[in-house]
């Protein structure tokens, strides 16, 4: 090589490391400033809790995360944990972005020869390369898990550093003969081997694109494509993911052959095949973690997986979650495949992906068509890169969709309850699909680049002029950061501490708090765990009572008197009762734990807990709790009251912190403003004992507190517009329409509307339902009540046009077009008589 190439060759290698540098920097700073301060809800409070003690999280554990959080929470990036142990998916992210950009960057580098890379193809292998980076980067999905502490984004990392390894390999098998006896390019096959085995201690998704890795050696290397022993060791590590006990067994065998193998002679594939086996051992043995640090009894000891081997097994095989593995689980449908696929709330694939890169709506199918494309290229210009690529794709997203099955509520046991809806968004489990294809968005504008620049001349102005303007794309990785920003900026986001600690302090000293789920639960544990909150309350989680373990933790950690015998617990069963209702297992548990605390502790349901699950020996206890703040306390005596007036105010307007909650800059999805809601709940039942008290006004001040404290709760302004009417004050109510949304505006003028009937002002209520139907005329409820009061009134021509006319708006209300054939039926009868006049005097 003359001394000329050299100094390109440098020169376009110093250029790639300050790209791949400012990636890495941007990257980080963009993650550091939308990161959350403290904890999330969700996973996040459990993940960061166990970090800080080194406990156990819920099934498969992710060991190697929670000893990554252990390290990152003792450096002193920032004063709170929770921000340190944040950090690590920040810088997690960071990494990713950059490996992200190289690796895209050489996938468009593969489409020219050597001789050739200079000028425009350098140029168009950057800017794919950053395109790629920042859609991978900075997809909502992805960014949404780089802020907080989740395990996607470090898995992420791995996964795209995995891709790197083996495009390292692809490069370096250029170099070997094909039957070479030594191959020093295949260490980086042992090195993709070890860190897909260890990936599973943070989460199994990455382990599952080890086939593509597979396919892209039988492409590339005849000498792998025609040795059996490569297919025996690859089918060997893939039954991790089907069944732990064959996984051990196959692979002890296998083992042993692989040694014998490799004694016998120099015989390269034997010993090759034994390095692989060890690297997937010695990457395996994070799982150790999970069975030694369980057996010293942390205070988060999910399924205590050092109980057994059976125990340990079930776990890792995630079967907290299903009694059957997730491959066997995945054969029966929980969902009908067009929810599955589609735009379906909280599971639907397409739904999720159509949003995650800043163009969203029809739009999001010239992105598509982007990343399709860019894929095209790839295939057919390097297909030993391509073919895994598609792999890896498939596997992110249609293989992902049928193996985690995620449920629509249509195919739901009654009994179980396995297959109700899901309970939150799971686009997180796609995050590698979504990932991989913005790194193919970055190979579309650079295959429509080279497109443009194979087109022309190979000199001239035009193609100059035309691939000077398509260098402008380059600003195309700046459409996803500006377009999630809002969402996935937590910086200054306090909800979940503070909901966490409130609720903490709504309980009496030395109290036992029943618990729902895992927004109320782990935030709770990492407000005892990792910042000493109220260590005095003992939390019991409802819905982990039903599990076998957990009773035993009740029992033998918490210490509470749930006075079964090992033999017992593990009878137990849901059943009947007597009455036919559905007796669950967490019901007889929280009713023993009643009987036998008596009065020695204080007893807590939060505000979480669904109604069914208030209840002792069957019997509703509504009337035997009352409200403190965001929580219920349970008296045995019976009580007239559900409020304690005194205590809950002095909760809500002194001690409870609330901060982020006005904030509009801070975004909150549904089910954080439906947890913050809570909040006005207690303002409004106080705003009710007051107004049966006789004092209106004191309940209107109190329900415009619980306006300030939660802005957002829109329930809170229909309370608000109710007891304006009954104190006579209806046109404040206009001031409250000019302050809500325009979506929830009609609300606010059915309950103006419901209140005057109420108050038997009826002339009054049908002139604002009528309103109401005429602004909105899809609004079924003011229909029907609007309705029904010209129904009494005996305007029954007026009742028909107006019937016609929603009909018009809703053809597919087949109720209403019931009422209508009916109600023209009786009036062409004569059974309703002549028809009355209506207000206008036609």
């Amino acid at each position: 090589m003359d001394s000329g190439a050299r100094l390109t060759n440098i020169s376009e290698r110093l250029l790639r490391q300050v790209i791949a540098g400012f990636i890495l920097l941007v990257t980080l700073i963009i993650n550091l400033k939308t990161m959350a301060p403290t904890l999330s809800f969700w996973d996040c409070g459990e993940f960061i809790a166990c970090a800080n003690i080194l406990g156990i999280p819920h099934p498969p554990g992710s060991p190697l995360y929670i000893v990554l959080g252990r390290v990152f929470s003792i450096i002193p990036f920032f004063e709170d944990i929770s921000a340190r142990i944040n950090m690590l998916s920040a810088v997690s992210g960071a990494v990713a972005a950059m490996l992200a950009y190289l690796v895209t960057f050489r996938m468009i580098k593969y489409w020219y020869r050597s001789n050739q890379f200079t000028g425009w193809p350098v140029a168009i292998s950057h800017i794919g390369g950053i395109i790629g980076a920042s859609m991978f980067a900075f997809g909502k999905t992805n960014w949404n898990n780089s802020v907080e502490a989740e395990v996607y984004t470090l898995s992420m990392m791995i996964l795209i550093l995995i891709v790197w390894a083996f495009l390292n390999w692809i490069d370096a098998t250029k170099f070997t003969q094909p039957k070479s006896s030594s191959a020093p390019a295949d260490r980086w096959l042992i090195f993709i081997t070890f860190l897909g085995f260890l990936s599973t201690g943070i989460h199994m998704t990455v382990f599952l694109f080890l086939p593509a890795i597979f396919l892209g050696v039988i492409i590339a290397s005849p000498k792998f494509r025609k040795d059996f022993r490569f297919y025996v060791t690859g089918f060997c590590m893939i039954l991790i993911a089907v069944n732990l006990d064959w996984f051990l067994w196959v692979n002890g065998l296998w083992l042993i052959a692989v040694i014998i193998g490799s004694l016998s002679g120099r015989k390269y594939l034997w010993k090759f095949s034994l390095a692989v086996l060890l690297a997937m051992i010695i990457g395996f043995s994070v799982q150790l973690y999970t069975p030694i640090r369980s057996a010293q009894q942390p205070s988060i000891n999910q399924n205590n997986p050092s109980s057994s081997y059976a125990a340990f097994r079930n776990f890792l095989e995630r079967k907290q979650y299903s009694q059957t593995n997730m491959v066997v689980r995945a054969m029966t449908r929980r969902a009908e495949w067009g929810n599955q696929l589609g735009n379906y709330p909280r599971m639907g694939f397409w739904g999720f992906f159509s949003n995650q890169y800043g163009i969203n709506g029809r739009s999001f199918s010239f992105v598509f068509v982007f990343g399709m494309f860019g894929l095209f290229e790839l295939i057919r210009r390097k297909p030993s890169v391509g073919g895994p690529l598609l792999m890896m794709l498939i596997l992110g997203t249609l293989f992902l969709i049928w193996y985690m099955n995620f449920a629509d509520g249509t195919m739901q046991n009654q009994k179980t309850g396995d297959g109700h809806i899901e309970v939150r968004d799971r686009d997180y489990f796609f995050t590698p699909g979504f990932v991989l294809f913005g790194i193919a968005i970055g190979l579309g504008v650079a295959g429509m680049m080279e497109m443009v620049r194979e087109s022309f001349p190979k000199s001239g102005t035009v193609r100059t002029a035309a691939l000077g303007m398509l260098s402008g794309l380059v600003l195309f990785s700046a459409v996803p950061i500006m377009a999630n920003y809002h969402e996935a900026d937590r910086s200054g986001n306090y909800i979940p501490y503070d909901f966490a600690r409130n609720l903490l302090m709504s309980c009496d000293y030395n109290a036992v708090l029943f618990i729902a789920g895992d927004n109320d639960t782990f935030p709770i544990w990492c407000a005892q765990e990792v910042y000493g909150i109220r260590p005095d309350v003992t939390a019991v989680n409802l819905a982990l009572s039903n599990s076998t373990w957990y009773m035993q933790q009740i029992r033998d950690y918490m210490k509470l008197p749930l006075n079964w015998s090992d033999a017992e617990i593990a009878a137990k069963r849901h059943r009947f009762t007597s009455a036919r209702k559905f007796y669950r297992i967490q019901d007889q548990v929280s009713d023993e734990l009643v009987d036998n605390l008596g009065d020695s502790r204080p007893i807590f349901f939060a505000i979480t807990v669904p109604t069914e699950a208030q209840q002792y020996h069957g019997t509703s206890i509504t009337n035997n709790l009352i409200m403190q703040g965001i929580s219920y306390r349970y008296y045995r005596d019976q009580n007239p009251g559900r409020i304690n007036m005194d205590i809950n105010h002095a909760l809500l307007s002194k001690y409870y912190d609330y901060r982020s909650i006005v904030d509009t800059a801070i975004f909150k999805d549904s089910r954080t403003t439906a947890l913050v809601g809570n909040y006005a709940t207690g303002f409004v039942l106080m705003a009710e004992s007051l107004r049966v008290a006789g004092q209106s006004e004191e309940a209107i001040g109190m329900v415009k507190e619980a306006l300030e404290v939660v802005p957002t709760d829109y329930v809170t302004y229909n309370v608000l517009a109710q007891l304006y009417v009954e104190t006579g004050q209806e046109e404040l109510i206009l001031d409250i329409l000019k302050t809500v949304p325009e979506k929830h505006r009609r609300q606010i003028y059915f309950v103006w509307g419901m209140a005057h009937r109420y108050l038997e002002h009826y002339d009054r209520a049908r002139e604002i339902l009528e309103t109401a139907v005429d602004k909105y005329p899809g609004f079924r409820d003011a229909f029907w009540e609007y309705a029904r009061l010209l129904y009494d009134d005996k305007e029954y021509e007026q009742l028909r046009l107006k019937t016609e006319k929603y009909i018009m708006d809703n053809p597919s209300d087949n109720e209403a077009r019931s009422l209508l054939n009916d109600l023209v039926r009786r009036i062409n009868s004569g059974e309703l008589g002549q028809p009355q006049k209506n207000e206008t005097g036609s």
